[in-house]
């Protein structure tokens, strides 16, 4: 990683749990190419909001957003969203991120949109939890197998309550 775009930290909890910080736009691209490339075949569970969309096309443009689809699908994760209801409309209007969407598989859970924070985006691992903030342009990788999981099961429980919308182009 970028020594300009990270800096490492240490949770006394354990020795084998440690948090990356990402900062600005370049770290936050960091970040997201970082945990995405190293992982093959795995579902990333990921909470945003109805504007996260519209967010991350701002911030980081068509085009990286584009490039990041294509690494999901690349390396076959699967995305399995937990947001507010609209996705595949906002998809629909932007020709090369909805391109990038074409063979990818995602589902979108819908959850009343006070559950989101604006601008926050939390993508859950196997063994990583990423929380990126689009409006202090940080995010903060937590590689700790054991905090993923509570999550995870966390996500699960949301999953079995809430509306499921299949996104296939």
């Amino acid at each position: 990683l970028d020594k300009a775009f990270v800096e490492k930290i240490s949770i006394p909890v354990s020795n084998k749990n440690h948090v990356n910080v990402f900062s600005g736009r370049e770290g936050i691209i960091e970040a997201l190419h970082h945990v995405l490339s190293i992982r093959k075949n795995e579902r990333i569970h990921g909470f945003q909001g109805l504007n996260a969309f519209n967010s991350w096309v701002a911030f980081l443009g068509e085009k990286e957003v584009a490039r990041l689809n294509n690494i999901i699908k690349k390396n076959e994760l699967i995305m399995v969203g937990v947001r507010s209801s609209g996705l595949r409309d906002e998809i629909l209007k932007k020709e090369l991120i909805k391109e990038s969407y074409k063979g990818r598989l995602a589902q979108a859970h819908a959850i009343p949109e006070e559950f989101f924070q604006d601008h926050l985006s939390i993508y859950i691992f196997r063994d990583t939890v990423l929380f990126i903030d689009l409006k202090n342009e940080d995010a903060f990788e937590i590689c700790d197998k054991i905090l993923a999981s509570g999550m995870l099961k966390l996500v699960q429980f949301i999953l079995t309550k809430t509306n499921r919308d299949e996104i296939i182009f």
